[in-house]
């Protein structure tokens, strides 16, 4: 399993997409996990490929389906924050 290491402890939205998404590339098969400060709000993650085993923001789980494009995978990522926006 390969923590993710984020910049800094607080991070941008974009910040987190980027870097999930630039650790994912490099570590194809590999189970990622990590915690950080997005935008005010505690991210805990585990995740494979696409699928989230486990995406924690604030109090609230999200979880989505396996094997998504990448596109759908990036919207996930930033579904928690787009929600809490409204």
């Amino acid at each position: 399993m390969e923590t993710v290491k984020f910049p800094r402890l607080r991070i941008t939205l974009s910040e987190f997409v980027n870097t999930v998404n630039k650790v994912r590339r490099k570590n194809p098969n590999t189970w990622l996990q990590g915690q950080v400060w997005v935008e005010n709000q505690y991210v805990q993650f585990k995740l494979y490929k696409t699928w989230f085993q486990q995406y924690r923001v604030g109090d609230v789980n999200w979880d989505n389906t396996s094997n998504r494009k990448v596109s759908e995978f990036q919207k996930d990522l930033q579904a928690p924050f787009k929600r809490k926006q409204k």
